[in-house]
């Protein structure tokens, strides 16, 4: 679990730093980036909730 939230935490200071520029890869390297968040925290959400019952 720690190491999902560093994760997140990396990415969002890249993220952070490419939405600085006004490039066209730089905002593609941001979204790409923020869709990898959505899936580390999907992944975080299943493992904090445990298993179904």
């Amino acid at each position: 679990m720690d190491d999902s939230l560093v994760t997140i935490q990396t990415l969002l200071r890249q993220i952070a730093e490419h939405l600085q520029s006004p490039a066209k890869s730089e905002q593609n390297a941001a979204a790409a980036k923020l869709h990898q968040i959505a899936s580390v925290a999907s992944t975080l959400a299943f493992t904090v909730k445990g298993p179904t019952r």
